[in-house]
């Protein structure tokens, strides 16, 4: 079976990828946004610049240009009517922006599709529960950054738009000396405090736990989710230290009036990063423009799972999408549904993962993906929108920070959801004729079984 990451690409397709570079994340985002605590996200599509005629463009060249296009970074501030319409809301803040004097010179025709997403994601994280008192027609500061390519085309693109309750700031160091703090009224001597009732984990926003019983710590906290107390720093939340009467350390008892703290993913105890529900972060077909199934034509497969997909799935398998130069869930979809040898009544994968860290749902997951030969009963595919091998002479990509973070994030969630997964694989593990998804990402396989706790798949062929 033929697919994304096909080593017959033809010479059209080569060219394709050649006339692209994509560009990655700025070191520079910030703290708490796409900091350590990973705990909000806008995601992006990778934007495109021409590139030299040249097919063998060198990396040297590729990485220089993307050097020069972080320099045209932009940002401002705009004030814009909240809407509860997340539709109402786009239209305010794209307007906005484009009135504004640091965006003022970008094209109209360039400037409202790389909103779309970052504004659905933005209204999905402040609707009716995390901006303080927000109702509609409230006025908001929003900030607003994107990369502005003014000396090809002039045009917008990696759109990034957050509030400053988007940024938690983190408590002070235990290390720093700070007065004694509140004694807990009700001290807790053993964590399960969500069993015990004392938070709730907003399943919406899993990276934030909300206070509802009183003598809760940051301590407390930390020994729950984290398994080890002295994690409390990684625990984060909004503190103004003269209304609250003194500063937030380890052992400061949270109130519980809607109060809420960040934790951190990356330091979850593994049977919480099951439990870690990634659903209000997916960008779903709809958002991402998906096409729909094709399902009257007898020559593509669109079966759905009968029964209860918990006893269903047991694998999941990883793709690239390889040297056809493929970056977007679109291209990858078009891919497969206008294959004329093999076409597929939908893309084949059931997720897919950006470099800069955006999870898009593919397939839905009660069908059969189509992306193992021979074998895609119980497998989830999960493809990496990335060229990840370097055996051609292409312009070759690296499994970012971003994507990692997703990938595995999604792998969690996944094993909680379907606790019978046990096996987790690169494509050319279940097809031995396959290099997908190519050298880098065989590379990393281990290293993914191991912070999973999944097994080295069973070979289909």
């Amino acid at each position: 079976m033929k697919t994304a990451e096909s080593k017959s690409a033809t010479t059209q397709a080569v060219q394709r990828k050649n006339n692209t570079v994509p560009f990655f994340q700025p070191e520079e985002s910030r703290e708490g946004f796409f900091g350590s605590t990973q705990s909000i996200k806008s995601f992006f599509q990778p934007a495109r610049l021409p590139a030299e005629s040249n097919p063998n463009l060198s990396k040297l060249i590729i990485q220089r240009r993307r050097t020069d296009i972080r320099a045209r970074r932009k940002e401002t501030i705009i004030h814009v009517r909240w809407s509860d319409d997340s539709v109402e809301l786009y239209h305010n803040i794209v307007e906005a922006t484009n009135r504004s004097a640091t965006f003022s010179n970008v094209e109209n025709a360039c400037f409202w599709q790389p909103f779309n997403t970052p504004v659905h994601q933005f209204h999905r994280r402040h609707s009716g529960r995390h901006l303080t008192d927000l109702n509609e027609g409230d006025r908001i500061k929003i900030h607003v950054s994107g990369y502005y390519d003014g000396e090809d085309v002039p045009c917008l693109s990696q759109v990034n738009i957050w509030h400053e309750e988007d940024i938690p700031a983190p408590p002070p160091s235990s290390e720093t000396p700070q007065p004694e703090a509140p004694t807990p009224s009700t001290p807790l001597v053993s964590p399960n405090l969500e069993e015990k009732g004392w938070i709730t984990w907003n399943e919406e926003t899993p990276e934030r736990v909300y206070i509802t019983g009183s003598g809760v710590t940051p301590r407390l906290i930390a020994e729950d989710f984290y398994g080890d107390g002295s994690k409390a720093s990684h625990t984060r939340a909004y503190w103004n230290q003269e209304e609250r009467g003194g500063p937030l350390t380890e052992n400061t008892e949270l109130p519980t009036n809607g109060f809420f703290v960040f934790i951190e993913y990356d330091h979850l105890r593994q049977a919480i990063k099951y439990r870690y529900n990634l659903s209000a972060l997916v960008i779903t077909r709809d958002i991402w423009g998906a096409r729909p199934p094709i399902t009257d034509d007898p020559n593509r497969s669109y079966e759905p799972y009968e029964g209860d997909l918990t006893s269903i799935y047991d694998s999941i398998a990883i793709h690239h999408s390889g040297n056809n130069g493929y970056r977007t869930m679109q291209e990858v979809q078009n891919f497969h549904m206008n294959n004329e040898d093999e076409p597929r009544a939908d893309i084949g994968y059931h997720y897919g993962i950006s470099m800069y860290g955006g999870i898009y749902e593919g397939r839905p997951i009660n069908i059969k993906g189509s992306h193992i030969d021979q074998g895609n009963t119980g497998k989830i595919g999960i493809v990496l929108l990335a060229d990840l091998d370097t055996g051609y002479v292409d312009d070759d990509d690296e499994i970012t920070a971003q994507m990692e973070s997703s990938l595995l994030r999604l792998i969690h969630s996944l094993i909680g959801r379907f606790p019978k997964i046990k096996y987790l694989g690169g494509h050319k593990e279940y097809n031995s004729a396959r290099s997908c998804p190519g050298d880098l990402g065989m590379a990393k396989m281990s290293s993914w079984r191991s912070q999973t706790e999944l097994l080295p798949p069973i070979p289909v062929n």
